[in-house]
This record gives C-alpha cells, sequence and structure tokens, in this order.
C-alpha cells in the first residue's frame, strides 16, 4: 500500500489517540459486563450460560479478576454485550456526531437523500466536532491538525485503530477502509493482508468514486432527481 510519510508529532499523536481510544473502549466494556452481571443477579444469566465453560473463553478470561469473580458468583445475562456500527445514518440525530471508527469524511459533507416521491435532496452538514469549534472561534483562525479526515491518514492506521480496540469488544467491529480512487489493486490487496497480520474480525474497503454514494464532498454538484426510482435501486442501498 502507498506509504504516507508523517512528520514524528503525527505519529506520536496517532498512537497517543489509539491508546486513547484503547482505555475508553476498556471502560465500556468493563461497565457493560458490571451491568449485565448485576442483571443476572436480578434476573438469571443467559440460557446457555456455563460458568465453568464462559469463563475459559479467550475474550473472557481477559476481563478483570473481580468481573470474572462476579460472573462465577452469579453468571451474566449476555452472551455478547459490545459491538462497533459502522458509519451510519443513525449519527445525523446527534448532531452529525463522528459514528463507528471510522474517520471523517470531511469537515463538511454534502448528504444525499431520497424523499418519499423519490427525488434526491441535498444538506450540507458539517461534522459535529468542526462545528462545534467554528462555534467557539466565532473569529476564525487556523483549524488545529487534529481535524484530519480520511485523506490524511494511511490504510495502515485506519486499521491500526481498529485492532486497538478489538481486544475490547466481545462482538463485532464494523470498519471500512477508505481508499483513494487512483489506488492500484496490489495496493488492495495489501491492505486485507495486513488486517489479517493484525488479526483483525473482519475488514472492507472503499474506493473514493467507486459509486455514487449517499455522502459525497462538500464541494459536489447537486444531483437532478431520480425519476421513477425505486427501494431496491443500487443507489437506494445506503438508504
Amino acid at each position: 500500500m502507498p506509504k504516507m510519510t508523517m512528520p514524528d508529532p503525527f505519529l506520536a499523536a496517532f498512537e497517543a489517540a489509539r491508546s486513547a481510544a484503547a482505555d475508553l473502549m476498556r471502560t465500556l466494556r468493563d461497565a457493560a459486563y458490571e451491568g449485565s452481571v448485576e442483571l443476572a443477579g436480578e434476573r438469571g444469566a443467559f440460557p446457555a450460560f456455563e460458568a465453568g465453560m464462559y469463563l475459559e473463553r479467550p475474550f473472557v478470561r481477559r476481563l478483570p479478576a473481580r468481573l470474572r469473580e462476579a460472573i462465577r458468583r452469579q453468571g451474566i445475562r449476555h452472551s455478547h454485550l459490545l459491538a462497533i456500527a459502522p458509519a451510519g445514518s443513525i449519527s445525523l440525530l446527534a448532531g452529525n456526531v463522528s459514528s463507528g471508527i471510522e474517520p471523517i469524511f470531511g469537515r463538511e459533507t454534502a448528504r444525499h437523500v431520497l424523499d418519499s416521491d423519490g427525488r434526491r435532496r441535498n444538506f450540507l452538514l458539517p461534522d459535529y466536532a468542526y462545528a462545534a469549534w467554528r462555534t467557539r472561534r466565532a473569529n476564525g483562525g487556523a483549524l488545529p491538525d487534529a481535524f484530519c479526515d480520511w485523506r490524511s491518514l494511511a490504510p495502515r492506521d485506519q486499521l491500526l485503530m481498529q485492532a486497538s480496540l478489538q481486544p475490547y469488544v466481545d462482538g463485532a467491529i464494523s470498519k471500512t477502509v477508505m481508499l483513494p480512487h487512483a489506488l492500484p489493486p496490489a495496493s488492495v490487496m495489501e491492505i486485507f493482508e495486513s488486517a489479517y497480520e493484525l488479526k483483525l474480525k473482519g475488514c472492507t474497503v472503499f474506493r473514493e468514486g467507486a459509486r455514487r454514494a449517499v455522502v459525497a464532498g462538500a464541494a459536489a454538484a447537486a444531483p437532478s432527481p431520480v425519476e421513477g426510482a425505486h427501494c431496491y435501486d443500487i443507489e437506494r442501498e445506503c438508504d
């Protein structure tokens, strides 16, 4: 895959970001398991729970000793508790917050939505963090380096973030590695090989411009309405 030469401060920042994200995910894991153990005390463990077998599972063996002992005493309500969802439309309901573990597509993006008549409507949406920064800096100023989009991150950096979080997720992680349009097929294969090397549960790639997506750059021209669109049209795949 193409090599991106990043200054040392950026490399240190990426490592710090992965460490902070892992700490956050560890906290979420522990809180989720504590809550499920409490529910098991009230309502019983999930039907297939067998303490001896469950506690020997690789993921459960990495839990803190206090949680493992609590599970041994009273069981756990849920067989699985954690997942990281894909970057999708639900995050729009919270002000276009960053969803999943995807890097932001852009500081401002044009989102195309099909209305009930099958006509395409455009909405210009700022990223939540960028909008909050801009509100607090009404007089302008240089944007901090932390506001980087997917074009600033090598595919390997995206995979390393997923690898940092996976030890604390007992279910699945949805992750799409965004790729520039000109990336050669051989480099795409290297991404999947790297994902395998990192022991990731799954990996998907998307080449910029591969299809007319529901999200586009802010400068994208407004498309004309789609006549006679149906729910099974390829353009509605992301609805």
